[in-house]
């Protein structure tokens, strides 16, 4: 589940009396490229890849899935593609 809650204006500061709060199942927000991810739910040969950070470059059709094409800050790890369900866009919030 993702919370969001603000609006946080421009300065940085926030009005909590005008706070909303918006809340998102995980699996409806879908990366664009160029956002920070980290991988989870991976099984098999690819296990090794959870936990890990990375960057959505791409994505492509692969045998009627969506797969997101994921370059690691790990430079000894290749890039992967990986479909959405496994993946969790990593946010950096505002301090409170």
């Amino acid at each position: 589940m993702c919370v969001v809650e603000g609006p946080f204006l421009a300065d940085g500061t926030r009005n909590r009396s005008e706070d909303r709060t918006l809340t998102v199942p995980s699996t409806d927000i879908i990366p664009a490229p160029g956002m920070p991810v980290i991988c989870i739910g991976l099984e098999g040969g690819e296990a090794h890849l959870n936990g890990k950070h990375g960057e959505t470059r791409a994505f492509s059709r692969e045998n009627d899935t969506f797969v997101f094409h994921i370059y690691f800050e790990e430079k000894d790890l290749e890039p992967a593609k990986i479909e959405p369900k496994n993946l969790r866009i990593i946010f950096e919030l505002p301090p409170p």
